[in-house]
């Protein structure tokens, strides 16, 4: 979830910060884009920095097992995150061009 918010290219955040940018540029707000890409960038080492204390730090404590339902609905989140666009993503982008175009 963490390289989703990063925008990883083939995760469901990378697809929502490119259409958030490309809508950016298409309405000529090209100094808008570079914050938000900068803003993106000095993010990433923030999300990474959680990546990290996770999986690559030592634990002072003992956690509690996760139960399982709870493991179910991460993996299932999990898996609508990485397969997004071939799941979701490509109607859903579709139909709000679609909205988009009928305002104006």
């Amino acid at each position: 979830m963490m390289f989703s918010l990063v925008g990883l290219p083939p995760l469901a955040g990378f697809f929502a910060k490119w259409h958030v940018f490309l809508a950016a540029i298409e309405a000529q707000l090209f100094v808008l884009a570079v914050i938000g890409v900068l803003a993106s960038a000095i993010s990433a080492f923030y999300y990474l920095r959680i990546v990290k204390t996770m999986y690559f730090d030592e634990s002072d404590t003992e956690f509690a097992p996760i139960p399982g339902e709870l493991n179910f609905v991460i993996a299932i989140t999990g898996f609508l995150v990485v397969t997004y666009f071939l799941t979701v993503g490509s109607p859903l982008v579709d139909a709000a061009h679609v909205a988009a175009l009928s305002l104006f």
